[in-house]
């Protein structure tokens, strides 16, 4: 499943967390859809453990209109 939904995954065994990714590009465009049809009422991602993916909002998406 993860080599449908991504065109590079980079996991440090050491740590055992997922560094960096790329989405392919209808993977990214489903996600942006979804958050936009499922909007946060607090405006943000709603995760509280990791609000620094408040930030990466709209990360992998270079190129777009």
């Amino acid at each position: 499943m993860a080599r449908s939904l991504f065109e590079y995954l980079v996991y440090d065994l050491d740590m055992r967390r997922i560094v960096d990714f790329r989405l392919k590009p209808w993977a990214d465009r489903f996600l942006m859809l979804r958050a936009a049809l499922y909007p946060d009422p607090d405006g943000g991602t709603g995760n509280k453990k990791h609000p620094r993916l408040d930030e990466a909002q709209g990360m992998g998406n270079e190129g777009a209109p």
